[in-house]
């Protein structure tokens, strides 16, 4: 069973999928959580990974422990 997200205490947190009317997938800054495995989808690329591909893409940065760059 997954789990499931029942309360979003900070405004930053962005719900980028629901499912039923519950989040499945989440997003603050860099950081995504997910309450499913998206590696077990049996479609490659599934959703998912398509969309997380665009979120990386659109932010365009390497976060290292020492610096941020951005991508040209």
């Amino acid at each position: 069973r997954a789990p499931r997200v029942s309360k979003i205490l900070n405004p930053e947190v962005k719900i980028l999928h629901s499912l039923d009317g519950h989040p499945v997938w989440l997003q603050q800054g860099r950081h995504h959580i997910t309450t499913f495995h998206p590696e077990l989808s049996s479609l490659v690329p599934s959703q998912f990974h398509t969309d997380f591909a665009h979120h990386c893409l659109e932010n365009k940065k390497i976060f290292s422990s020492n610096n941020t760059q951005t991508l040209d």
